[in-house]
């Protein structure tokens, strides 16, 4: 694509992204999600991808890769009901109690915010729907 002077869309990136997932390369995933978020326009990423994503940067400690993860959901309005809060656990304990990083701590409040207006969301038109 240098070669040709073609500059990658946030389709590409998108595509990019999915292929560093499949090769397990966490770091390159990173980059290419938050250069999805830069082009400005809107790609779609499978959410078992994000999921996945999500899970590998808790792993391996990528507040980074989480936070670009982050913008993407809140962006897109990705549906993160399913994803499991509970493994910032053991990330939170320690960057709550051992080694404050605030950075990190507000990175686990945008998801859990986001999880939380979305199961809101569902209760309200599950209520809205239910014969009265």
């Amino acid at each position: 694509m240098v070669k040709c002077r073609v500059e990658p869309d946030s389709e590409t990136h998108a595509l990019m992204f999915a292929i560093a997932m499949s090769q397990g390369n966490i770091e390159n995933a990173s980059v290419m999600l938050k250069k999805v978020q830069q082009n400005g326009t809107q790609a779609i990423i499978a959410s078992s991808r994000l999921e996945d994503f999500f899970e590998q940067c808790l792993k391996i400690d990528n507040f980074d890769g989480l936070a670009y993860l982050a913008d993407y959901v809140e962006g897109n309005n990705v549906d993160t009901t399913a994803w499991d809060l509970n493994r910032f656990r053991s990330a939170l304990n320690f960057y709550l109690n051992h080694s404050f990083n605030l950075n990190k701590i507000m990175t686990f409040t945008r998801f859990y915010v986001h999880q939380a207006k979305l199961a809101l969301a569902k209760e309200q038109l599950d209520r809205d729907l239910s014969p009265a």
